[in-house]
């Protein structure tokens, strides 16, 4: 149990910058963009939280990052929300019935 609890922790401390990444108030951006889809889903424990926000606050290409993911996201739910074309949704029958034919 030790062991596993000592692994938990080391996966989830702030891990040292690599060579040309940012860091800013305690997290390097490849944990930023790890950590966003937990963050967007509202998953970080509070404190992994504020030094994320605090990091987006200072890092101008997270924040790219995470505006471009969000804006996916908005374009995603738009998307899942337009009707199917009758003529689309043949033509996509079609091809799956000729692939599953092949096989």
């Amino acid at each position: 149990m030790e062991n596993w609890f000592r692994r938990l922790l080391t996966k989830s401390s702030v891990k040292k910058p690599q060579p040309g990444a940012s860091v800013t108030q305690g997290l390097v951006c490849q944990e930023v963009v790890e950590l966003i889809t937990d963050y967007l889903e509202g998953a970080l424990l509070p404190e992994k939280r504020v030094l994320f926000e605090e990091h987006i606050a200072d890092c101008p290409g997270c924040t790219n990052y995470m505006e471009q993911i969000q804006l996916t996201l908005r374009l995603l739910r738009n998307l899942a929300h337009e009707p199917v074309f009758p003529s689309t949704k043949e033509e996509l029958l079609q091809v799956f019935r000729q692939g599953k034919k092949e096989e």
